[in-house]
C-alpha cells in the first residue's frame, strides 16, 4: 500500500510538471505593453524635414517633454486653453531674460532661443519663428496673450491663448 501511495504521489508530480512547459506564454510577453515613443529633440529644419507645412500647428506638450529641453520644469508657459497642456515652455520671463524655450511640432520638440524683437518676445529654431505677445504678469497669474507661429514664408499662423509664470 505503501508503495502503491508513493507511485501515484510520483505519478501525479510528474504530470503536473510536464504540463508546465506546454502553457502559453503570458500576454504581457506575447504582447508587451508599449507607451508612445519620446518625442526627440531637433532642429528646426529637422521637425518639419518632409512634413505638409501648411496643416502644421503647435502641439500640446507634458512635463517630461518640456523638462528634456529646458533641464527643469518651464517657469512660463503659454497654452490654447485655460486648463490645457502648454504649447510653449519657457526657461526665463519676457520681462527679464529668457534663455530657452521648447515648442512641439511635427510630434517632435524644437528648442527656440531669444532673436530680438519689437517689444514682443521672438524666438527661433532655423525656419520656425514664434512670437509671443503678453502684457506683463505677475507670479501665478494667468493672463490672455497671443502667439503667432510660423515657418519661414509659408505659414504663419496666430493664437489666443493663455500665458501663466510659475505657480
Amino acid at each position: 500500500m505503501k508503495n502503491s501511495l508513493l507511485s501515484l504521489l510520483l505519478l501525479t508530480s510528474a504530470s503536473l510538471l510536464s504540463g508546465c512547459g506546454e502553457r502559453e506564454a503570458a500576454d504581457d510577453i506575447i504582447s508587451p505593453p508599449r507607451s508612445e515613443e519620446a518625442a526627440r529633440v531637433l532642429s528646426g529644419e529637422e521637425a518639419i524635414a518632409g512634413a505638409d507645412i501648411p496643416t502644421l500647428d503647435p502641439a500640446t506638450m507634458v512635463d517630461a517633454e518640456i523638462a528634456k529641453v529646458l533641464g527643469s520644469p518651464a517657469q512660463c508657459t503659454f497654452r490654447y486653453t485655460s486648463a490645457g497642456k502648454p504649447i510653449l515652455a519657457l526657461k526665463g520671463t519676457p520681462g527679464a531674460t529668457v534663455t530657452t524655450a521648447v515648442l512641439k511640432v511635427n510630434a517632435h520638440l524644437v528648442e527656440l532661443q531669444p532673436a530680438g524683437g519689437d517689444g514682443n518676445l521672438f524666438l527661433t529654431s532655423g525656419p520656425i519663428s514664434v512670437t509671443l505677445s503678453v502684457d506683463e504678469v505677475q507670479a501665478g497669474e494667468k493672463v490672455e496673450a497671443d502667439m503667432v507661429f510660423a515657418i519661414g514664408e509659408s505659414l504663419r499662423v496666430g493664437y489666443s491663448g493663455y500665458y501663466q509664470c510659475g505657480g
